[in-house]
């Protein structure tokens, strides 16, 4: 998915998943991962919820220009504790943990770094000017005014300083507030998954300065483990590989949902 110069995709096994939409096809009990890449000029700050929570423990995570970061799981102060799982929302989970209407979504917001204007300064008069005495006036104490100045003297030019105003980098993207990539909308038909605590892991984080600027943009992502025709995903559905239509076995690109062939639901 892709917003104002921020990319996120959802990885399994090292590999991209699938994006429908904003759907993620997943089957469950199995593990993931979120993949940053900010194509922005500055760095970028970043907070994500999943099914409704701070998966990052109050924390941002800074990505660098033109770079990407990999997420495993949830953050216990500055490091990973435990990756990303997904399981099927059973009755049990239910009834002790209840449902939430985030259950499946993952947000993701992003802040662009806030850059102060550069200036330069352009001193634009020489200093003081003045006449010499010489040759000798007899008269010179007549030739001092009321300041104590010699008449011949020239008072200095005032100096002019230019300010040129700008930035150092590429501010593209960083003034648009509140920009929403996609808003889901659950009709009903996927099965509910929630994301849990998996495998352990030992990603680390270190604590460096951001100074905010304004919210840049805001990405969604549902995470489902059955299909629109209620057919449960057995196998990872990733972006490197072409759907093929079951009935008349054309293959298709990610864009398509149903075959332009032959109408057949792909998912």
């Amino acid at each position: 998915m892709y917003d104002n110069h921020f990319v996120v995709s959802v990885k399994n096994n090292n590999s991209f998943l699938r994006e429908v939409g904003e759907q993620i096809f997943l089957p469950f009990d199995n593990e993931y991962s979120l993949w940053f890449k900010n194509l922005n000029s500055l760095r970028v700050a970043i907070s994500v919820e999943i099914d409704g929570s701070d998966v990052l423990n109050g924390n941002h995570i800074i990505i660098s220009p033109n770079s990407t970061l990999e997420l495993e799981g949830f953050m216990d102060g500055n490091s990973v504790k435990n990756k990303f799982k997904f399981i099927r929302r059973i009755k049990e989970i239910e009834e002790y943990r209840g449902i939430k209407p985030e259950d499946g979504l993952i947000v993701i917001k992003f802040w662009f770094e806030k850059q102060y204007p550069k200036y330069t300064m352009t001193v634009t008069s020489s200093p003081w000017k003045y006449t010499p005495w010489y040759p000798y006036n007899p008269h010179y104490w007549d030739e001092w005014n009321s300041h104590g100045w010699r008449k011949d003297w020239q008072y200095p030019e005032p100096i002019i300083t230019h300010y040129s105003f700008g930035t150092a980098n590429n501010l593209s993207g960083t003034n648009a507030i509140n920009s929403v990539s996609c808003n889901y909308v659950d009709n009903g038909s996927s099965d509910p998954g929630i994301t849990v605590k998996g495998s352990e892991s030992n990603q680390n984080f270190t604590d460096t300065y951001f100074n905010y600027d304004e919210q840049a943009g805001t990405i969604i992502l549902k995470l489902v483990g059955k299909t629109d025709n209620q057919k449960e995903v057995t196998t990872p559905i990733f972006s490197r590989v072409k759907m093929v239509c079951e009935n008349c076995g054309l293959k298709n690109s990610s864009q398509y949902r149903f075959c332009p062939r032959c109408g057949t639901a792909l998912f």
